[in-house]
């Protein structure tokens, strides 16, 4: 399969061992002669950098190590509060909040009266 005159320049960019190129030739557009494997391999080394110095900066006391489960544990409590609220108010809720009126009368979700519940009268 024939290049292209961009695949042409890139190849004959990257046999010289050179890091950018221009095309076309004379327009100042710069192109870097990396390939999505290059990219790929550049992204696997640092993620495994990155793993590297997480497992080296690990938490040692046992101040850090609590530390650490701090969030874990904020996620427990709000499972826990959700399962609460669900047992009270039964499994019919959608996630967010707990029903104005446990039985009988509509209420809209945005705050706004429908009509013919406007009368102002005291209960």
């Amino acid at each position: 399969m024939a290049l292209s005159k961009f695949g042409a320049a890139f190849r004959a960019a990257r046999d010289k061992g050179e890091k950018t190129f221009e095309f076309p030739p004379g327009s100042g557009k710069m192109f870097t002669t990396r390939t999505k494997e290059d990219e790929q391999k550049d992204t696997d080394k640092r993620v495994m950098k990155a793993e590297e110095d997480r497992r080296a900066n690990a938490p040692v006391t046992k101040a850090e190590i609590r530390d650490s489960y701090k969030p874990i544990m904020r996620d427990i409590i709000k499972e826990k509060a959700a399962k609460e609220r669900e047992e009270q108010y039964g499994s019919g809720l959608k996630k967010g909040g707990v029903p104005k009126y446990k039985h009988g009368g509509s209420v809209r979700g945005d705050g706004i009266a429908k009509r013919g519940k406007t009368r102002g009268r005291m209960c």
